[in-house]
């Protein structure tokens, strides 16, 4: 059975206070999220279009629902240091979110139905402060860039061509990539009495160097030559791809 604490007004279930509260906060969230679209995913958007000839998208009109992001599978982790608190989840977005947008005067398409899925870490750092261990920051990231799907409806057949549809995807990819996945953060300063500075810029813990040694038992895709083997290296949304081994 659920423990649950009772107030005057409501009942409030323990095992999903997380979720309670970015409820209470997702309405401060979500105008910071329309803000944050047409000031960083609008210019993306219309850059990608540009290249078909088509350079005045506008976004008309944005509209979130007051169904937040859910969080699952939390997992809190233990360290050493008792000036961190990390916590890992599954982030989840099923809410409405919509853009109506314009690709010329008379072309109108609309962006529906946006879903989000993803690994999120959220870390709570504590800071002397007044002689007081107390939270100063709160970050948050992706590990890996989150999976995003959405509909288009109206002239959005033309978004659905390859072509246009590869753009579209790689903006929406960039705009959550360049905000919040690895290496990129969204920190938050809870404490007035703490520099951005510090913030921002943490003394490093130390340098992982990642060397490339070798391959075994490929599976020999080609059918008439050898393969040509190369590595493809993840690191949030940083890319490296190693050399080709021609014919080997």
């Amino acid at each position: 059975m659920d423990k649950k604490t009772y107030t005057n007004d409501i009942v409030i279930h323990d095992n999903d206070w997380h979720n309670s509260l970015v409820q209470a906060l997702w309405p401060s969230l979500s105008h910071l999220l329309i803000k944050a679209i047409r000031r960083k995913m609008e210019p993306k958007a219309k850059a990608a279009l540009e290249v078909f000839g088509f350079g005045g998208l506008t976004f008309d009109d944005i509209s979130v629902s007051q169904d937040p992001p859910k969080l699952f599978n939390i997992q809190v982790l233990e360290r050493k240091s008792k000036r961190k608190i990390i916590i890992d989840a599954e982030v989840s977005y099923n809410g409405k979110l919509d853009i109506n947008m314009s690709i010329t005067n008379s072309m109108k398409a609309k962006l529906s139905d946006i879903k989000l899925l993803g690994h999120v870490r959220i870390v709570l750092k504590m800071f002397d402060i007044n002689q007081i261990c107390l939270p100063g920051s709160l970050t948050i990231f992706f590990s890996k860039s989150p999976e995003i799907s959405y509909n288009v409806s109206g002239a959005g057949s033309f978004l659905k061509t390859p072509g246009v549809r590869n753009k579209v995807d790689l903006a929406l990819k960039d705009y959550v990539d360049n905000a919040m996945t690895l290496p990129n953060m969204i920190t938050v300063r809870l404490n007035s009495k703490l520099s951005y500075q510090v913030l921002n810029m943490p003394k490093p813990v130390g340098i992982l160097l990642v060397k490339l040694v070798e391959g075994r038992e490929l599976i020999n895709t080609d059918l008439w030559t050898k393969i040509d083997p190369y590595v493809v290296m993840l690191h949030g949304n940083i890319i490296y791809i190693s050399l080709l081994l021609y014919l080997s």
